[in-house]
């Protein structure tokens, strides 16, 4: 479900009915799966007809039509088209072809022999021969990682003449750090939820992950229960409803402050304080009192021993 949401924004589940009651979800592929749509009317407003399935399968071309309460549509938002969903590559494509071109060029930098692009320049007059002699010289010696920095030997008053910037000109560290980040950021992960802690500190890194459960994880889940609980959880009753565990550990210093700031000034008693820090109520009784201040302590004075 996440991966067809990341990759097309949208998800489909098929539900499989036994009597007119669902008995299991199948995942639909979203590429494979088109919506058409209606005009709506007074009697019928719904805008979605039919959800059409076409795909391939051992060489032979299936069309299925679904109606529309036989599927579950999971979607991100899309703002040019409300009827299907935007994916987090579709909407990076530009910048994922940008890495992917900048990591080919690389590896063809020391396919190549590890040598920026040249051309070979004389006053010379060269015949084809001679040109064809030399590019099958070059390429025998001079190219390929196993040539890597040989010297090159070159006659006839050739001259080799750099027309292109090096890997230092173009700065392809630095650029496929700024698509690392604006990928990782299209699809809401940070450097500590991948593991790159290589300049954070304990609370730092602790900090951004609960953030990147906070407003990454729990948004995601959400949605995909709050559409579970629209179009699925109704048919097995009305008084029904699908939650999920929080992903994002309680952070407790607030409460603990508030507790110092409440229960010394008798603003709530001691069970009511523990109670806004998850622990149980007194055992003693005592948990309906307000705090009270200890007074100094008083010393009994010792009784003279009699018998002595």
């Amino acid at each position: 479900l996440q991966s067809h949401k990341k990759l097309s924004g949208d998800a489909f589940w098929l539900k499989g009915k036994t009597n007119g009651v669902t008995t299991s979800l199948r995942s639909l592929p979203p590429d494979k799966v088109t919506l058409e749509l209606q005009a709506p009317t007074d009697k019928d407003p719904t805008i979605i007809k039919s959800y059409k399935y076409e795909d391939t399968i051992d060489g032979n071309k299936i069309t299925i039509v679904y109606q529309p309460e036989d599927i579950i549509h999971f979607k991100k938002p899309n703002p040019n088209n409300p009827f299907r969903g935007l994916g987090a590559v579709e909407a990076l494509a530009d910048t994922i072809d940008l890495d992917n071109l900048t990591t080919e060029t690389t590896k063809k930098f020391f396919l190549n022999g590890a040598i920026s692009n040249f051309v070979l320049s004389t006053d010379a007059k060269v015949t084809e021969e001679q040109l064809r002699r030399l590019k099958a010289e070059m390429k025998s010696n001079n190219t390929g990682v196993s040539n890597a920095y040989k010297a090159m030997i070159l006659g006839g008053g050739l001259k080799p003449v750099d027309i292109s910037y090096t890997n230092k000109d173009m700065e392809f560290l630095g650029q496929l750090e700024w698509y690392r980040d604006k990928i990782m950021y299209g699809f809401g992960n940070t450097k500590a939820s991948l593991g790159m802690v290589d300049d954070v500190n304990r609370a730092s890194f602790e900090g951004s992950n609960i953030g990147w459960l906070r407003t990454t994880i729990k948004p995601d889940m959400e949605a995909i229960v709050n559409t579970l609980n629209e179009f699925l959880v109704p048919e097995f009753g009305e008084n029904i409803v699908l939650g999920f565990c929080d992903p994002v550990p309680e952070d407790r210093a607030d409460d603990i402050a508030e507790v110092k700031d409440l229960y010394p000034i008798g603003i709530i008693t001691l069970d009511e304080a523990r109670d806004l820090i998850d622990m149980d109520p007194a055992e003693d009784g005592s948990g309906g009192a307000f705090y009270s201040s200890p007074g100094p302590a008083i010393q009994q004075e010792e009784t003279p021993d009699e018998s002595a």
